[in-house]
């Protein structure tokens, strides 16, 4: 089998029974629910009472929300961004609103992988 390709997933994925299961989140679930989690149109959510503008390919959270959503530990969650950072998988960016609402998280590459039709490519 060929290690290369897309999987389009609906959204709908994030209700479901099987995601929604009460347990620890895997580094390779998180991943994919912050994917999951990003704007896919500039859209502006609502965040502590904070109006949160987002790009495409970016999402709002908080360290205890993520903490919540995973069931990890805030140095856990923490690192894992870091780590992101440093493969050159996301950017965190500072908002006035940072604090409150938490940090944007940009997916770097979000357009290259989620534009309609495509399905090359080998980057993880």
């Amino acid at each position: 089998m060929k290690n290369f390709g897309f999987v389009k997933m609906s959204r709908k994925f994030m209700t479901s029974e099987m995601w929604e299961e009460n347990r620890v989140f895997s580094k390779a679930e998180a991943w994919i629910d912050l994917l999951f989690m990003a704007a896919h149109d500039e859209t502006t959510n609502i965040v502590a009472g904070f109006e949160v503008p987002l790009r495409r390919g970016e999402l709002v959270a908080s360290d205890s929300y993520l903490m919540r959503r995973w069931r990890w530990s805030r140095n856990k969650v923490r690192l894992f961004l870091k780590t992101l950072e440093l493969q050159e998988r996301i950017d965190c960016l500072d908002h006035e609103t940072a604090n409150q609402a938490g940090r944007i998280v940009f997916i770097l590459n979000y357009d290259h992988y989620q534009q309609e039709g495509f399905t090359g490519g080998s980057r993880v």
